[in-house]
Order: C-alpha cells, then structure tokens, then sequence
C-alpha cells in the first residue's frame, strides 16, 4: 500500500509550466522508502519502474528485480526550493544505507509533464465491470461497464496499486443494492465512487488528511455522484456515523490501524455484514486475522497479489 497522502494541487500545473523531473535508482529493498519521500514531497505521487520478464502460463513465478527506478515530478514554483532541499535531505539518509543509489534530475515543460503522466497512468479494467480512468482518456466506455474517473494527480488511490485493486474486485463482486457503506482512509475516493456506482444507497468516508478530501470531493463531482456519498475529514470513532450500522466497509489502511480500530469497527457493522480489509502485507496477515477473530470479525475470505493480502471477514 503506497503511504503518500498527496498534496492537492489541482488548478497549480496550470499556472505554471516549468517542472523537474527527479528519478531515483535503488536497490529493490528501498523502493518503498523512497516512493514515499517522492510522493511526499511531488506532485501527483510516485512512479515505481522495474522490469521483471516471467511468463505465468509456464508455471513460472515473480522474481523481483535487483534494483527499480523511482520518479516524481517537482513543480518549480514557489515550494520548489523547499521541496527540492526535503527530497535530496531524505535521499542522503537512504544513501547512508546503500551506496548503489543513483540518482538524476531535469528540468521539462508542461508539455512533456502531461505526456510523461499520460503514460504511466492508463485506463484500468478492474473485475467483470470496473474501468478506471485518467480524466484525459476521453473515450467512452460500453454501457455495461461501470466508469470512475480519477486524477492521479489528487491523492492515493488510482487502482493501480494491489491493495486498491484487491478492494475494487471484492467490492464489485460483494456489494449489493441499496447497501449502507464506510469507506475508511477514502484517499482519493475511488472506493467511495465505486460503492456509490454499483449501487450502494449511501457512502460515509472518513479521511485524516484535510487535502485529501478536498481531492475525494473534486473527483466525486466529477463522477456525478455527490449527492451519495458524505466525505469527513475525521477518523474513528465519527460522532456522526456512531448511531449507524454499516452492510460493508471498506479499508484500505495500514495492518497496525486496522488492528487499532477492528473493535470500533465492529462496533458499526450488523451481524453478518462484511469488512474488506486491504493494505496489509503478507507477513502481517496472520496476526491481523487473529486480531479480528478476537474482536468478532470473521475470516471468510484472503486474496494475494504479490506481498499484498485483502482480507474478506463477516460480522458474528
């Protein structure tokens, strides 16, 4: 699960139209870290590039790649010199660590900022329906599919991380009509549209990050379904859902916040309604479902994408 909460910049690239283009190669161990340095501090999150040659249909598995080349885009405004400083503080401590980081910086136009994001964020089709797209992909998609449009540029949350990907194919598949959803850590709202457009009756998303909803609340208007889903920019326990009883909720969150918060979630769900719990590596998975199973939450379901793990568990 990428750990960038995005700054909102939307309206900004506009403005101006000079931009540095910063890449980063690493070992494979310390892409994370220095995703989350580029995502902090660029606009529109982090690039992870890495070529791994397997075929699948011969039984061959994944082996991850020795290095990979992380990238991130700074725009040279007036928090270019701060951010600029931030970025190369971080990547002097992570050299510390390793002395096989190269790292390389140049200055584009607009023009190429836009192409270069155009080809690294694609249309998505997700499950049996979902298709995701950039708000540059103008083409429209058959009236069987269900369309959510996202600005990578906003906050976490393109689908194209495993995490999100994993909760989108449980959601479309576990979601019925008229359900009452919460949508924890709703980063960008692509989870939150997604409920709304297979038919949830109503959407809460609670969000940390003040920046964050105000991504969430653009993309919603966007995809024309404001009037269904209620973004606060609080965590739990919410005063205004304490009252309500969730059919589905939806986090894509660390495995340490949802083991802090399974209790309080729990505490918002009906007997027999569903958790699909995302974020959660692998290693910690075991744990977390112990953790649930404590707190009345149970393992009906696990799914795997490469180190990631969504957890599918019913209310008892």
């Amino acid at each position: 699960m990428p750990l960038n909460k995005k700054k909102s910049t939307q309206g900004r690239h506009q403005e101006q139209n000079r931009w540095l283009e910063f890449t980063s190669e690493v070992p494979f161990e310390y892409v994370e870290p220095v995703a989350s340095l580029f995502s902090r501090y660029g606009q529109g999150g982090a690039v992870i590039e890495h070529s791994a040659n397997y075929n699948p249909d011969e039984g061959e598995s994944l082996t991850l790649p020795a290095k990979a080349t992380v990238r991130t885009y700074l725009p040279i405004d007036e928090e270019f010199k701060q951010n600029h400083e931030l970025i190369h503080i971080g990547l002097a401590l992570i050299a510390k660590l390793s002395n096989d980081v190269a790292n390389n910086e140049r200055e584009i136009n607009e023009k190429e900022w836009v192409e270069s994001w155009k080809s690294h964020f694609t249309t998505l089709h997700i499950g049996k329906s979902l298709v995701i797209k950039p708000p540059w992909d103008r083409k429209v998609s058959s009236s069987d599919h269900v369309e959510i449009v996202i600005d990578p540029g906003l906050a976490f949350g393109t689908g194209h991380h495993p995490t999100t990907k994993m909760t989108l194919e449980c959601t479309e598949r576990l979601l019925s009509e008229g359900m009452l959803v919460l949508d924890i850590g709703s980063g960008s709202g692509i989870l939150s549209i997604a409920a709304s457009k297979l038919g949830a009756s109503k959407v809460y998303g609670l969000e940390i990050d003040p920046d964050a909803i105000k991504s969430s609340e653009t993309n919603v208007r966007v995809n024309k379904c404001h009037d269904r889903i209620i973004f606060k920019n609080s965590s739990m326990p919410e005063k205004e859902i304490n009252n309500l009883k969730f059919d589905l909720v939806l986090a894509n969150i660390s495995a340490k916040t949802l083991s802090e918060l399974s209790i309080q979630i729990r505490s918002v769900m009906n007997p027999r309604s569903l958790l699909i719990a995302s974020g959660v590596l692998l290693e910690q998975s075991k744990n977390l479902q112990s953790v649930f199973s404590n707190n009345g939450l149970k393992l009906i379901e696990e799914h795997q994408e490469d180190d990631w793990v969504a957890l599918v568990c019913m209310a008892i």
